[in-house]
Protein backbone atom coordinates (compact mmCIF):
# COMPACT_ATOMS: atom_id res chain seq x y z
CA UNK A 1 0.00 0.00 0.00
CA UNK A 2 1.17 3.47 -0.54
CA UNK A 3 0.46 6.44 2.05
CA UNK A 4 1.24 9.92 2.87
CA UNK A 5 1.44 11.50 5.78
CA UNK A 6 -1.34 13.48 6.10
CA UNK A 7 -0.92 14.62 9.88
CA UNK A 8 1.22 17.14 8.60
CA UNK A 9 -0.64 18.77 6.28
CA UNK A 10 -0.87 22.87 6.49
CA UNK A 11 -3.50 23.47 3.69
CA UNK A 12 -6.49 22.51 5.38
CA UNK A 13 -6.95 24.34 8.61
CA UNK A 14 -6.01 28.22 9.33
CA UNK A 15 -6.53 28.76 12.84
CA UNK A 16 -6.56 32.51 14.79
CA UNK A 17 -5.31 31.19 18.16
CA UNK A 18 -2.71 34.14 19.38
CA UNK A 19 0.19 31.32 19.45
CA UNK A 20 -0.27 30.75 15.98
CA UNK A 21 -0.02 34.64 15.05
CA UNK A 22 3.99 34.29 13.85
CA UNK A 23 2.94 31.42 11.40
CA UNK A 24 0.33 33.37 9.52
CA UNK A 25 -1.83 31.17 11.58
CA UNK A 26 -1.30 28.09 9.17
CA UNK A 27 -1.03 24.81 11.57
CA UNK A 28 -1.19 20.79 11.18
CA UNK A 29 -3.80 19.06 10.63
CA UNK A 30 -2.92 16.50 13.27
CA UNK A 31 -2.78 19.53 16.00
CA UNK A 32 -6.35 20.65 15.41
CA UNK A 33 -7.55 17.72 14.94
CA UNK A 34 -6.05 14.78 17.12
CA UNK A 35 -3.99 16.85 19.34
CA UNK A 36 -6.63 19.88 20.39
CA UNK A 37 -9.61 18.23 18.98
CA UNK A 38 -10.67 21.81 18.18
CA UNK A 39 -12.81 21.44 15.04
CA UNK A 40 -14.91 21.72 14.16
CA UNK A 41 -16.48 22.71 18.18
CA UNK A 42 -13.18 25.55 18.73
CA UNK A 43 -12.08 25.77 21.94
CA UNK A 44 -12.10 28.48 24.89
CA UNK A 45 -8.65 29.94 26.36
CA UNK A 46 -7.52 32.36 28.50
CA UNK A 47 -5.47 35.26 27.38
CA UNK A 48 -3.16 36.82 29.84
CA UNK A 49 -2.23 40.46 29.41
CA UNK A 50 -0.89 43.52 30.97
CA UNK A 51 -1.67 46.96 30.68
CA UNK A 52 1.80 48.12 31.81
CA UNK A 53 3.23 46.07 29.18
CA UNK A 54 0.77 46.89 26.51
CA UNK A 55 1.81 51.20 27.15
CA UNK A 56 5.51 50.32 27.42
CA UNK A 57 5.87 51.01 31.33
CA UNK A 58 7.76 48.58 33.22
CA UNK A 59 5.81 46.04 35.54
CA UNK A 60 5.63 47.34 38.87
CA UNK A 61 7.10 44.04 40.87
CA UNK A 62 9.39 43.77 38.01
CA UNK A 63 8.83 40.78 36.39
CA UNK A 64 9.45 40.66 32.49
CA UNK A 65 6.72 38.71 31.18
CA UNK A 66 2.98 37.68 32.52
CA UNK A 67 2.95 35.10 34.19
CA UNK A 68 0.79 33.16 37.03
CA UNK A 69 2.68 35.72 39.88
CA UNK A 70 0.64 38.03 38.62
CA UNK A 71 -2.65 36.89 39.50
CA UNK A 72 -4.28 39.98 41.81
CA UNK A 73 -2.39 42.82 40.18
CA UNK A 74 -4.68 45.48 39.42
CA UNK A 75 -2.83 45.93 35.95
CA UNK A 76 -3.73 42.63 34.99
CA UNK A 77 -5.59 41.12 32.69
CA UNK A 78 -7.19 37.31 32.32
CA UNK A 79 -9.30 37.26 28.62
CA UNK A 80 -11.86 34.63 27.64
CA UNK A 81 -11.24 34.44 24.09
CA UNK A 82 -13.46 31.55 21.95
CA UNK A 83 -11.50 30.73 18.76
CA UNK A 84 -13.16 27.94 15.66
CA UNK A 85 -10.27 26.85 13.05
CA UNK A 86 -10.87 27.80 9.69
CA UNK A 87 -11.49 25.01 7.25
CA UNK A 88 -9.46 26.00 4.14
CA UNK A 89 -11.47 23.56 1.01
CA UNK A 90 -15.26 23.16 0.84
CA UNK A 91 -17.45 20.48 2.94
CA UNK A 92 -17.10 18.35 -0.32
CA UNK A 93 -13.35 18.18 -0.84
CA UNK A 94 -12.81 17.42 3.04
CA UNK A 95 -15.09 14.52 3.41
CA UNK A 96 -13.12 12.74 1.36
CA UNK A 97 -9.88 13.75 2.88
CA UNK A 98 -10.85 12.96 5.99
CA UNK A 99 -11.49 9.42 4.88
CA UNK A 100 -7.49 9.31 4.10
CA UNK A 101 -6.90 11.16 7.27
CA UNK A 102 -8.38 8.00 9.07
CA UNK A 103 -6.98 5.64 7.07
CA UNK A 104 -3.56 6.95 7.47
CA UNK A 105 -4.03 7.53 10.96
CA UNK A 106 -5.60 3.83 11.61
CA UNK A 107 -1.77 2.38 9.26
CA UNK A 108 -0.23 4.45 11.92
CA UNK A 109 -2.03 2.92 15.03
CA UNK A 110 -1.01 -0.44 13.31
CA UNK A 111 2.27 -0.32 13.02
CA UNK A 112 3.02 2.55 16.00
CA UNK A 113 5.56 1.44 18.95
CA UNK A 114 6.71 -1.83 16.63
CA UNK A 115 9.56 -3.03 15.03
CA UNK A 116 10.01 -2.30 11.27
CA UNK A 117 12.24 -2.93 8.50
CA UNK A 118 12.73 0.26 6.46
CA UNK A 119 14.61 1.14 3.24
CA UNK A 120 15.13 4.32 2.40
CA UNK A 121 17.56 6.91 0.63
CA UNK A 122 19.16 9.82 2.98
CA UNK A 123 17.75 13.21 1.83
CA UNK A 124 19.77 15.20 4.80
CA UNK A 125 20.97 14.72 8.53
CA UNK A 126 21.00 17.43 10.79
CA UNK A 127 22.03 17.64 14.95
CA UNK A 128 19.30 17.34 16.96
CA UNK A 129 19.35 19.88 20.13
CA UNK A 130 16.97 20.37 23.20
CA UNK A 131 16.49 23.60 24.78
CA UNK A 132 15.58 23.84 28.31
CA UNK A 133 14.61 26.85 29.77
CA UNK A 134 14.17 27.72 33.40
CA UNK A 135 14.36 30.67 35.74
CA UNK A 136 17.70 31.30 36.07
CA UNK A 137 19.29 29.05 33.45
CA UNK A 138 18.76 28.64 29.35
CA UNK A 139 20.49 25.41 27.88
CA UNK A 140 20.71 24.17 24.46
CA UNK A 141 21.75 20.05 24.44
CA UNK A 142 22.92 17.97 21.32
CA UNK A 143 20.73 14.37 21.60
CA UNK A 144 22.22 12.73 18.95
CA UNK A 145 21.28 13.67 14.77
CA UNK A 146 17.91 13.95 12.99
CA UNK A 147 18.13 11.51 9.67
CA UNK A 148 15.77 12.67 6.50
CA UNK A 149 13.73 10.33 4.02
CA UNK A 150 11.79 12.23 1.35
CA UNK A 151 10.15 8.64 1.06
CA UNK A 152 10.96 4.87 2.77
CA UNK A 153 9.30 1.63 2.00
CA UNK A 154 8.27 0.40 5.75
CA UNK A 155 7.83 -2.99 5.72
CA UNK A 156 5.86 -3.97 2.49
CA UNK A 157 4.31 -0.38 2.49
CA UNK A 158 5.13 2.80 0.62
CA UNK A 159 5.26 6.17 2.54
CA UNK A 160 5.50 8.41 -0.09
CA UNK A 161 6.41 10.96 2.29
CA UNK A 162 9.05 12.84 4.57
CA UNK A 163 9.96 10.83 7.79
CA UNK A 164 13.01 10.64 10.02
CA UNK A 165 15.23 8.43 11.98
CA UNK A 166 16.75 9.72 15.34
CA UNK A 167 20.21 8.34 16.21
CA UNK A 168 23.20 8.83 18.47
CA UNK A 169 25.99 11.20 18.19
CA UNK A 170 28.13 7.93 18.46
CA UNK A 171 25.75 5.94 15.63
CA UNK A 172 26.48 8.64 13.21
CA UNK A 173 30.86 8.80 13.92
CA UNK A 174 30.66 5.10 13.36
CA UNK A 175 28.71 5.21 10.35
CA UNK A 176 29.43 8.50 8.45
CA UNK A 177 26.38 8.79 6.84
CA UNK A 178 25.79 11.07 4.22
CA UNK A 179 22.50 12.69 2.12
CA UNK A 180 21.85 10.44 -1.11
CA UNK A 181 23.21 6.87 0.98
CA UNK A 182 20.82 4.05 0.34
CA UNK A 183 19.94 2.36 3.85
CA UNK A 184 17.91 -0.41 5.32
CA UNK A 185 17.73 -1.05 9.12
CA UNK A 186 15.37 -2.20 11.48
CA UNK A 187 13.53 1.05 13.77
CA UNK A 188 10.53 1.05 15.92
CA UNK A 189 7.99 3.78 14.34
CA UNK A 190 6.84 6.32 16.14
CA UNK A 191 4.82 9.79 15.71
CA UNK A 192 6.13 13.16 16.77
CA UNK A 193 4.00 16.04 16.62
CA UNK A 194 2.56 14.26 12.67
CA UNK A 195 5.92 13.36 11.89
CA UNK A 196 7.00 9.81 11.31
CA UNK A 197 9.92 9.06 13.64
CA UNK A 198 12.09 6.06 13.73
CA UNK A 199 14.27 5.13 17.07
CA UNK A 200 16.12 2.48 18.27
CA UNK A 201 18.12 2.08 14.99
CA UNK A 202 19.75 -1.55 14.82
CA UNK A 203 20.60 -3.96 12.30
CA UNK A 204 21.78 -1.30 9.55
CA UNK A 205 23.11 -2.53 6.18
CA UNK A 206 24.53 0.41 3.86
CA UNK A 207 22.91 -0.63 0.39
CA UNK A 208 24.66 1.80 -1.53
CA UNK A 209 27.25 4.56 -0.36
CA UNK A 210 26.84 8.59 -1.45
CA UNK A 211 29.69 10.35 -3.27
CA UNK A 212 28.53 13.63 -1.53
CA UNK A 213 30.69 14.21 1.73
CA UNK A 214 30.01 13.49 5.47
CA UNK A 215 29.06 17.28 7.25
CA UNK A 216 28.19 15.80 10.34
CA UNK A 217 30.01 14.36 13.27
CA UNK A 218 29.41 14.63 17.25
CA UNK A 219 32.46 17.27 17.59
CA UNK A 220 31.20 19.52 14.50
CA UNK A 221 27.26 20.08 15.86
CA UNK A 222 29.07 20.76 19.44
CA UNK A 223 31.00 23.70 17.98
CA UNK A 224 28.19 24.61 15.68
CA UNK A 225 25.99 24.59 18.93
CA UNK A 226 28.05 27.10 20.43
CA UNK A 227 27.38 29.91 17.63
CA UNK A 228 24.00 28.82 16.58
CA UNK A 229 21.02 31.83 16.87
CA UNK A 230 17.46 31.39 17.26
CA UNK A 231 14.50 32.62 15.16
CA UNK A 232 10.89 33.21 16.80
CA UNK A 233 9.35 32.60 13.99
CA UNK A 234 9.59 29.77 10.93
CA UNK A 235 11.09 30.69 7.49
CA UNK A 236 10.14 28.75 4.98
CA UNK A 237 13.69 29.10 3.37
CA UNK A 238 15.25 28.28 6.63
CA UNK A 239 13.67 25.23 7.19
CA UNK A 240 14.78 23.79 3.75
CA UNK A 241 18.44 24.75 4.49
CA UNK A 242 20.58 22.46 5.89
CA UNK A 243 21.97 24.58 8.41
CA UNK A 244 18.12 25.42 9.52
CA UNK A 245 17.55 23.28 12.72
CA UNK A 246 13.88 22.49 14.25
CA UNK A 247 15.08 21.78 18.24
CA UNK A 248 12.43 20.80 20.85
CA UNK A 249 11.88 23.49 23.55
CA UNK A 250 10.86 22.77 27.34
CA UNK A 251 9.76 26.61 29.04
CA UNK A 252 9.67 25.73 32.38
CA UNK A 253 9.37 29.49 33.87
CA UNK A 254 5.49 28.94 34.76
CA UNK A 255 3.95 26.32 36.51
CA UNK A 256 2.93 24.59 33.56
CA UNK A 257 5.61 23.26 30.89
CA UNK A 258 4.79 24.84 27.64
CA UNK A 259 6.50 22.30 24.77
CA UNK A 260 6.98 24.14 21.43
CA UNK A 261 9.80 24.20 18.35
CA UNK A 262 12.61 26.49 17.72
CA UNK A 263 14.32 26.95 14.64
CA UNK A 264 18.10 28.03 15.12
CA UNK A 265 20.51 28.62 12.25
CA UNK A 266 23.82 26.74 12.87
CA UNK A 267 26.17 29.13 11.30
CA UNK A 268 25.00 31.88 13.21
CA UNK A 269 23.06 33.98 10.83
CA UNK A 270 21.55 36.89 13.12
CA UNK A 271 18.58 37.57 11.05
CA UNK A 272 17.02 35.61 7.95
CA UNK A 273 16.58 38.51 6.00
CA UNK A 274 20.81 39.05 6.06
CA UNK A 275 21.59 34.97 5.09
CA UNK A 276 24.18 35.07 2.49
CA UNK A 277 23.46 31.39 1.69
CA UNK A 278 20.14 32.02 0.82
CA UNK A 279 19.28 35.22 -0.07
CA UNK A 280 16.22 37.28 -0.11
CA UNK A 281 13.60 38.35 2.20
CA UNK A 282 11.76 35.60 4.95
CA UNK A 283 8.38 37.64 5.72
CA UNK A 284 5.60 35.89 4.31
CA UNK A 285 7.46 32.17 3.82
CA UNK A 286 6.15 31.12 7.65
CA UNK A 287 4.93 27.87 8.06
CA UNK A 288 3.88 26.35 11.70
CA UNK A 289 5.53 23.11 12.05
CA UNK A 290 3.66 22.18 15.18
Amino acid sequence: MRYQNEFKRLDIFRCRHQSHEHFEYKVSASHILDRKKCFPHGCVYYRWRCKLFEKGKPCIRGYKHVGRLCFGCQHFVDEKVSNVPELRMTAAEYEPWRERYRDFAAWVEKKQNREAQILGVISGIKPRFQRFIYSNQDSLRLRGFQISFSESFVDMDHLDDDCYAVVSGEFQDRWQLAPGTRMEFRGTLNVSRGRIVFYKIHHVEIVERSEQPVEWNASKALVARTVATGFAWQPAKCLKCKYGVLADVEDRRQYKVIERRQLYCLQGVPHPDVCPLIPGKSIGEDECQK
